[in-house]
């Protein structure tokens, strides 16, 4: 079943965010290198890998929830299927897996996700 396993939410300034969400939950966050955008990764107080935070680039840009799949090629054909609508292609993340995003049938946001150490 899939499940949420991550989160990216949209900051405009970096020092702000981290002040807020580190003071309200603990979180720490490191910004890594990403192309093409400002990527900082979320750490829970255990120090385990929540999710990101990622430079706006978009008004009205929302959070985006990520969901694991065994394979992000069917479930893009099977979201076209259902009524949805694929927004973002399948995109490689070098040696971690892939990912894509879609708009449900309700105009709703979501990612999918495919862990693959093998991805290019």
């Amino acid at each position: 079943m899939p499940q949420e396993i991550h989160f990216d939410i949209p900051i405009d300034e970096p020092e702000r965010a981290e002040k807020f969400y580190s003071q309200l939950f603990g979180w720490t966050m490191q910004k890594v290198p990403v192309p093409n955008m400002e990527y900082w990764v979320v750490r829970a107080a255990e120090g385990d890998a929540l999710g990101g935070l990622i430079g706006r680039t978009a008004t009205g840009q929302t959070i985006l929830n990520y969901y694991t799949v065994p394979s992000i090629d069917e479930a893009l054909a099977k979201v076209q299927e259902l009524g949805g609508t694929v927004t973002v292609s399948k995109t490689a993340i070098p040696h971690v897996g892939y990912n894509a995003q879609c708009i449900d049938t309700e105009g709703n946001n979501f990612g999918l996700w495919e862990n693959d150490r093998n991805a290019r």
